[in-house]
């Protein structure tokens, strides 16, 4: 698991997804606190 902490090295990725796996994949992610999610609507 990553740090609380910011300054940690991190990059900017956008992800294309089928729609039917999108939401297992990306809560997967999330949940293992690998990845921090941007709204950019």
């Amino acid at each position: 698991m990553g740090s609380l902490f910011r300054s940690e090295a991190m990059c900017l990725a956008q992800l294309f997804l089928q729609a039917g796996s999108a939401y297992k994949c990306l809560s997967a992610l999330g949940e293992r606190g690998l990845a921090h999610f941007r709204d950019v609507s």
